[in-house]
């Protein structure tokens, strides 16, 4: 399994972080994104990157809750040169929380998303409530980017409606989906998540942060991914290895830029 999302910085410092990755390399996570959000964040993300080589992979960015005033572009690109990431992230935005301004978000995400056609890395989206302003910036980020088209991006911890799932697939984006899925109320996001293309699919803890059924309440961590994983397999009537593969697969294509491996060709029988 992969988590394609994880906030390494929502634990009590590094050396619970470490124990966290090693309780997931123990379940049979085979892959973590650790997110950044700020120069904090970023830092983090960093060193446990390094600390566990092919296991975490850093993206560092800045999201909505950055104060423009505070921006600093030239910090988050010496990170940048100084240890390769496989994305930018999280960035996007929030009209729930409403932390910032409507201009203040999308003054960062705009910064985040150029960044990214610069890097050509592909780009971490949150979205809530904002999808009408999210929409027309993302069709701008496909048309500009000259990337692999298999590495444009992926809207993380999807909660929305099936049009909104189909613009982003139809732009080329990869959709995750996070412990939301396995909630009792989540019933219309569990018929978008059963109709979309395999070869976007991703799955996503967004630990510390909405815990599965049956841990929910529990601090989250990546080795519960495998409910969501599992949630997911049943819903589109496939085997949970299968379906673990393949996420697996979609995400080192995506993150790592990885070509079709020995993953790839067991999810296709």
């Amino acid at each position: 399994m992969f988590d394609t999302h994880v906030h390494f910085d929502g634990f009590m410092g590094l050396d619970e972080a470490r124990a966290v990755v090693e309780r997931a390399q123990a379940a049979d996570v085979s892959g973590m994104v650790a997110v950044g959000g700020s120069a904090v964040t970023n830092a983090q993300a960093a060193a446990l990157a390094a600390d566990f080589p092919g296991l975490v992979w850093p993206a560092p960015g800045y999201g909505r809750d950055q104060n423009p005033s505070t921006l600093n572009l030239a910090s988050l690109e010496q990170l940048l040169d100084q240890q390769p990431a496989v994305a930018l992230g999280e960035t996007g935005l929030d009209y729930h929380h409403d932390h910032l301004s409507r201009d203040s978000q999308l003054l960062v995400f705009k910064s985040m998303l150029d960044l990214a056609l610069r890097r050509t890395l592909p780009i971490i989206v949150h979205c809530r409530l904002a999808e009408k302003d999210v929409t027309p910036l993302l069709e701008a980020h496909a048309r500009a980017w000259t990337g692999p088209a298999a590495r444009l991006g992926v809207l993380h911890c999807f909660t929305g409606d099936a049009f909104f799932a189909d613009t982003l697939l139809g732009l080329g984006y990869h959709i995750s989906f996070s412990g939301i899925l396995t909630f009792k109320n989540a019933s219309p996001l569990r018929a978008v998540a059963a109709r979309i293309p395999r070869d976007r699919l991703l799955v996503e803890t967004d630990a510390p942060w909405l815990a599965p059924e049956p841990m929910r309440g529990q601090k989250n961590e990546p080795a519960f991914v495998r409910r969501t994983v599992e949630m997911l397999a049943e819903i589109r009537g496939e085997p949970p290895d299968t379906l673990a593969a393949l996420t697996a697969a979609n995400a080192r294509r995506l993150f790592l830029g990885h070509a079709e491996s020995s993953l790839d060709k067991n999810c296709h029988g």
